[in-house]
Order: structure tokens, then sequence, then C-alpha cells
């Protein structure tokens, strides 16, 4: 967990106000008492260890000393985590407010919100085999790379039908084809062989915006 504080003395004031909110708040949160004694236990063991051998005391400590601190600091940061995840993570005894006094990551719930793309993806059909096509997209604003506009996903639209149809009147599949890799492949049954497959994509948001259509492109099944 990435909020438990490296550098040593700054451990030793977080976990010191760390403790204290728990044990002001734990009969609130339902944390048994032998599980908040059990982790007073490691800090005390560990409170002893740092007051010897820490490196405020690096002239007067021994080597056995800082030793001991660093089993003591690891043991207690175990027992920190172990007690957080049982009892602070997930609980909804738990706000977020107390989150913050404690000194722990409150979890965003909300994703950043990414606008819709104001461009379409390019695509084109990059391989016709035997039942299969092979589409091949682009982000316009970096041709060159096989990654995704940030917080975009495509969505694709496919049809079969004759050959020439209008693309007001193409009659696109009402399923939802979501793309997340710039190859995807489409695959036909035999009774599609010779018909014409009509495609097109846009991006959508995280938030399930929709960017523009991209124009249409065609491809004979073989």
């Amino acid at each position: 967990m990435g909020y438990i504080p490296l550098k040593q003395s700054v451990f030793f004031n977080w976990q010191d106000n760390h403790l204290k909110v728990i044990v002001v708040e734990s009969v609130g949160w339902g944390v048994p008492p032998a599980d908040l004694t059990a982790l007073q236990g490691l800090q005390t063991i560990y409170v002893g260890a740092y007051n010897v051998g820490s490196k405020e005391q690096k002239l007067t400590r021994t080597s056995g000393q800082a030793q001991a601190l660093r089993t003591a600091e690891k043991n207690y940061i175990d027992g920190i985590r172990n007690f957080n995840s049982q009892w602070i993570t997930s609980n909804p005894l738990v706000t977020d407010a107390q989150r913050v006094d404690l000194g722990v990551t409150v979890r965003d719930t909300e994703p950043t919100r990414i606008d819709a793309a104001g461009f379409a993806p390019q695509l084109v059909v990059d391989k016709i085999s035997g039942g299969v096509h092979t589409l091949r997209f682009r982000n316009p604003e970096d041709p060159a790379s096989k990654k995704m506009p940030k917080g975009q996903k495509i969505i694709l639209r496919t049809a079969v039908g004759t050959a020439d149809i209008p693309e007001s009147e193409i009659p696109w599949s009402q399923d939802r084809i979501v793309v997340t890799r710039f190859l995807h492949d489409v695959s036909y049954t035999a009774g599609d062989k010779g018909k014409t497959a009509y495609y097109n994509a846009c991006y959508e948001s995280n938030r399930g915006e929709r960017g523009p259509w991209s124009d249409v492109i065609d491809a004979i099944v073989a």
C-alpha cells in the first residue's frame, strides 16, 4: 500500500497519528479489541526499537539495535497492512474523511472524465482470407502508434449485403462490437461468400460518449 511513508522519521510520525485515530474510532468501526491490542503490541515493540536504533541515534546505536529496528518496523508495517485490509480499506463504517485523518489512500471511485474524441478512427481492410476480414485501425492523430487515444475505445459497425448500397440504406447490424486493439477479425459464414461487407467506426469515451463516425469502407467476402 503506497500510503505508508518510506522515510524512517516520517513513518514514525505517521504511524503515531494512524494508531491514535484507530484507537478513538475502533469501537464505531466494529474493530475487535483483540485485533487492536495486537496492533498496539507491534507498535510498542517498534517504538522501543526506534528510540535506540533509528538514524537519529546513529552515533550511539549498535548494529544489533539498527537490525532490531528494521525487524520491528517490518513486522509493524505488515501488521498495519493486514489490519487496514480487514478493518479500514473496505469497511463501510469508515468514512473517507476518517481515512484522510488516518493518512491512508482514499479510493477514487469516479473515473476521470475524458471527452469523446472529435475525430474518427481510420480503418482499412488489412487482409482478406476465407470467411475472414482483418481490419486495421489507426489513430489519425498518431498514425504510427498502435495505441488508442487516451480513454477511448472503438465501436465498430458491420453490415453484409449487395454491392453499391447507398450509405443511408446500409443495413447495419444491431450488435455492438467493441474494439480495443489495432487489428480486429470479422468472421463470415459460407452463405456470405461473394457478398459485400460494409464497415465504419467511431471512438467512444469512458463515459459512453461517441465521436463522429468514419467514412464507410467495403470489401468482398471471400
